[in-house]
Formats: C-alpha cells, sequence, structure tokens
C-alpha cells in the first residue's frame, strides 16, 4: 500500500477498499470542482503520487481557474438579535 496514500485513507474512516478510496480522490482531483481551491496530481521525487492544492484567489489572475476572494457568506443579523 502506498504511504502517501494510506494515511489520508486511514483518517477519513472510510469502510470501503483502499483502492476504491484512490479511485475516488482521483476522480476528485480530475474533476477540479472544488469551490475555492485547486487539486493537481503529480508524482514527487520518489515517484509517488501526491496531491497538490492551492487555494484560488493565490493563483496568477490570468490563470483560467483562478477566483477572487469571496465575501464571507455570513449574514448580518438586525433587530432585537443583533449585538449592540
Amino acid at each position: 500500500m502506498d504511504g502517501t496514500w494510506f494515511s489520508p485513507y486511514e483518517k477519513s474512516g472510510s469502510a470501503g477498499r483502499f483502492a476504491d478510496f484512490a479511485i475516488y480522490i482521483r476522480r476528485i482531483v480530475q474533476a477540479n470542482e472544488i469551490l475555492e481551491y485547486m487539486f493537481n496530481l503529480r508524482k514527487n521525487k520518489e515517484g509517488e503520487e501526491i496531491i497538490s492544492i492551492i487555494h484560488r484567489m493565490h493563483l496568477s489572475p490570468s490563470d483560467p481557474h483562478y477566483q477572487s476572494e469571496r465575501l464571507s457568506g455570513r449574514r448580518k443579523v438586525f433587530g432585537s438579535l443583533s449585538k449592540t
């Protein structure tokens, strides 16, 4: 079993097979549709597959995957529930 993939597999608590977990993760990386983050599957110096993750706002603005900083999304509370 590949050491670089095995640790996230153990920590995930997955009840499925390790091979199925690796396939599922590769599909997520290839789809690259998780908001705010860009994933890249590559090999390190030892030839092991690793996933690099970068926040899209840290990409060059000319990169098609670039995304500017998002607003916090927190709602402002008005009225009797607001803190003064």
